[in-house]
């Protein structure tokens, strides 16, 4: 009897293992490359004007993941984003506020003005954190969720943006296939969607936040 049920456990052990002869254990690494569309914001209230800007185009975006194995087909790693957006910056909305001296004295009043000037501009957002992907058998199909901080280098020609960068915090979320090809490599495609937000230091109630989604190929070492 004991060798009988030995027998039925083994065979539903390769009944089960059969469809899925790689695994993911051990050591993680993981590169993806793609590109997409990023919306980057900029709002700045200052005492002499309120300025609202948006950035949206085509983005390029890599990113790499490294850990291990925790749980069966669960891996967590450290994770480290890099986006690039070369739009232009476009002036949405400009508020501006301004006291006139007459010969009665001073007096305030507020001019709106909407422009569609551009702004030459450069932006390019990171994020270093932690995340867990996890992968669903039979069909090699993953999900990957990552938080950490964000950090948005900016250079524009309206004086937008920081050269120490801006730091503020962010996450990804990101879901795809791979298909393996060796043993521990496989091959992908992912989306992903990645947004970062941040305070600009030493400026009154400015702030930079962008979001990007984005089309990737997968190159995973397990």
């Amino acid at each position: 009897m004991k060798k009988i049920v030995l027998l039925l456990l083994s065979a539903l052990a390769i009944s089960v293992a059969g469809p899925y002869p790689y695994t993911h254990d051990g050591f993680f690494f993981n590169l993806a490359l793609g590109m997409g569309y990023q919306n980057l914001e900029s709002d700045r209230h200052e005492e002499s004007f309120d300025l609202n800007e948006t950035a949206r185009g085509s983005a390029f975006e890599f990113d790499m993941k490294i850990g291990g194995r925790i749980l069966p087909f669960t891996i967590l790693h450290y994770t480290s984003v890099g986006l690039s957006n070369f739009a232009d910056f476009e002036v949405d909305d400009y508020h501006r506020r301004s006291r006139y001296d007459n010969y009665y004295g001073y007096y305030d009043y507020d001019d709106v003005m909407y422009k569609d000037d551009e702004s030459s501009t450069i932006c390019i957002m990171t994020l270093q954190g932690l995340g867990v992907t996890r992968y669903f058998r039979p069909y090699n199909i993953f999900a990957s969720v990552s938080v950490g901080a964000s950090l948005f280098y900016v250079n524009s020609n309206n004086g937008i943006g920081s050269k120490k960068g801006v730091l503020g915090y962010g996450f990804q979320v990101a879901g795809g296939k791979e298909w393996w090809i060796r043993e521990n490599l496989g091959i992908g495609a992912q989306m992903s969607l990645t947004y970062g937000s941040a305070d600009y230091p030493k400026r009154v109630n400015a702030s930079i936040s962008a979001f990007a989604i984005n089309f990737m190929a997968t190159v995973t070492f397990n």
